[in-house]
């Protein structure tokens, strides 16, 4: 049995997409973010692409190389990709 939670919380972050998200969080925060997603080799076939399961990075905010580096995952980009086809 799973369980899905949800944070609710008041924040003024740009959620408009990945790269501004992780732009915004970097401007308030003293770390690297990489942003990108984790890619099904189903939904590959289906977009037609020749890839199997992945983690695909699709871009990095590096503020200083000595800051520590975290990843922003979105767990609905080939959904959306599929959406768009």
């Amino acid at each position: 049995m799973g369980h899905d939670i949800s944070p609710i919380g008041n924040h003024k972050l740009n959620t408009k997409d990945m790269k501004v998200l992780a732009e915004d969080i970097c401007s308030r925060i003293d770390i690297n973010i990489g942003y990108g997603y984790w890619g099904q080799k189903v939904q590959f076939k289906l977009l037609g692409e020749n890839k199997n399961d992945e983690s695909d990075v699709l871009g990095k905010n590096i503020k200083n190389e000595k800051f520590k580096t975290f990843m922003l995952t979105d767990e609905s980009y080939q959904l959306k990709q599929l959406h768009d086809k």
